[in-house]
C-alpha cells in the first residue's frame, strides 16, 4: 500500500474513531441517573476537552503536513538536479 493511501485511511480510522467517542459520551451523559442540567455542564465541559485536543492535533497534523511536503519537493528537486546532471541520457 503507498504513503497516499496509508494517510487517507489513517484519516477515515480517526474521523471515525472522534465521531464514536462523541456519540458514545452523548449516549452516556444523557442516558445517566443525574440531573439533565448536570448532564448538559458536563457535556459541554466535555466538548471544550475535546476541542482543543481537535485544534491541537489538527495543528499538528498542519505542521507534518508541510514537513513531509518540504520532504518530497527537496526529493523531487534533487531527482530532477541528479537527471539533469546525467545529460539528459535516456
Amino acid at each position: 500500500m503507498d504513503m497516499h493511501k496509508t494517510y487517507v485511511y489513517g484519516g477515515i480510522f480517526l474521523a471515525g474513531t472522534a465521531i464514536g467517542a462523541v456519540i458514545g459520551a452523548a449516549a452516556g451523559l444523557f442516558l445517566a441517573p443525574q440531573s439533565g442540567r448536570l448532564s448538559r455542564e458536563q457535556f459541554k465541559e466535555w466538548l471544550k476537552e475535546k476541542r482543543h485536543e481537535g485544534s491541537d492535533l489538527l495543528a499538528t497534523l498542519k505542521e507534518e503536513s508541510a514537513r513531509r511536503k518540504a520532504q518530497v519537493a527537496a526529493v523531487l528537486k534533487a531527482g530532477r538536479q541528479a537527471y539533469e546532471q546525467t545529460g539528459n541520457v535516456g
